[in-house]
């Protein structure tokens, strides 16, 4: 038995039973699917921003030699972006990371408890499955839409974090080749 935010009385149609079960199966692996390719793209998004961060370390001394003959205002636009390159990166990380927060994000599920009732019929048993799961489907649709939007909120950040590496590679190109 799944606790219930209100407790009024849901009327169903006891020929059609079987049928709001297999809809609401439906409804609940969508929103399962749905939790999966969030994370997955959370785990993305993660590992492509550690990738970058590496790339851009590995980078910057190549360059060391040749700017160090650089003005010292260009020196600090360049350093100015790749601070501001690693600082977007590293939000869209911690941003990202606040999904796997597992004590922040109860899921709903179908329970044992359910079955430890003593149902007199069929149509009881169905009823309470029915009423358990519309509470999983509403409660895991919303955790899901959470961590939707940490999910954009991660991928901005990973954005701004790429438009900055190209400026700071624009500039790395035009003091190394031109100033």
């Amino acid at each position: 038995m799944v606790e219930k935010e209100d407790k009024k009385e849901l009327m169903y149609n006891k020929d059609l039973l079987d049928d709001y079960i297999n809809y609401l199966l439906r409804l609940f692996q969508n929103e399962d699917s749905r939790l999966n390719i969030i994370e997955s793209k959370v785990s993305q998004l993660i590992s492509q921003s550690g990738l970058i961060i590496s790339i851009i370390s590995f980078i910057i001394p190549l360059f060391y030699d040749k700017l160090n003959c650089l003005d010292l205002g260009f020196k600090i636009v360049l350093g100015l972006m790749f601070v501001l390159t690693i600082i977007f990166l590293g939000l869209a990380i911690f941003k990202a990371s606040g999904i796997f927060k597992i004590n922040k994000f109860k899921y709903s599920d179908c329970s044992v408890e359910t079955l430890k009732k003593n149902f007199e019929k069929s149509e009881n048993f169905k009823e309470e499955y029915i009423s358990d799961l519309i509470y999983s489907i509403n409660n895991n649709k919303a955790l899901n839409n959470t961590k939707g939007s940490i999910l954009i909120w991660a991928n901005r950040f990973f954005i701004y974090g790429i438009y900055s590496l190209i400026l700071l590679s624009f500039l790395l190109i035009i003091g190394y080749y031109f100033v």
